[in-house]
């Protein structure tokens, strides 16, 4: 089949980080992409391109709801850096997707605030790439889901600060809301255990 609108994105059903994805801004591929990519799947092109998030989203067996809201920077196809974002209109967004879904666990929603307001574009059901800064920032999904399935309580959580940065590369930085970028509490809060 067609894709509803150019320019669109081409992608696999299933892949990693951004392998195989594809603008497509020229109809003329159109025939060419459908023949020597013919499991792929088209999808709409959400823009602006910087209102870009990705958000981890936890609901227990007892349908209590917790998530987190993260604008991200993207480096071929992996969040690099990000900021936590308090969003009533994205958190409403996430609720819904988390009740639709009977979520039971975690997953991890990449979504862009269009025009039309939030849109999803991926749902994945693994703890992404910025699970580490979650859990180091206090949102730990990973520890959460294992008790859950267990039958074992849920300790509280305390929302992370809007403004809440994070760097990822070969470490995690976490930066507190109010620190400034020349402040010891700027430095690194916590590096990956080896």
């Amino acid at each position: 089949h067609d894709p509803p609108q150019i320019p669109c994105i081409m992608k696999p059903r299933r892949g990693n980080e951004s392998d195989r994805v594809l603008l497509v801004d020229d109809a003329d591929l159109i025939p060419i992409l459908r023949r020597t990519r013919p499991a792929d799947i088209w999808q709409e092109l959400l823009l602006p391109a910087d209102a870009e998030y990705t958000c981890a989203l936890f609901r227990s067996k007892s349908n209590a709801f917790r998530s987190l809201i993260m604008r991200r920077q993207l480096r071929g196809g992996n969040s690099v850096a990000g900021e936590v974002v308090n969003s009533p209109v994205i958190e409403r967004y996430l609720q819904t997707i988390a009740v639709a879904l009977d979520l039971k666990g975690a997953v991890n929603v990449q979504l862009r605030v269009t025009g039309d307001g939030p849109v999803a574009f991926e749902l994945n059901s693994r703890f992404s790439g910025t699970v580490m800064s979650r859990h180091l920032m206090g949102f730990q999904d990973v520890i959460w889901a294992m008790r859950d399935a267990r039958g074992l309580p849920i300790p509280p959580y305390e929302p992370v600060a809007h403004g809440t940065r994070f760097y990822l590369g070969s470490v995690e930085y976490i930066v507190p809301k109010d620190a400034a970028p020349d402040t010891p509490s700027a430095k690194p809060a916590v590096r990956r255990a080896e």
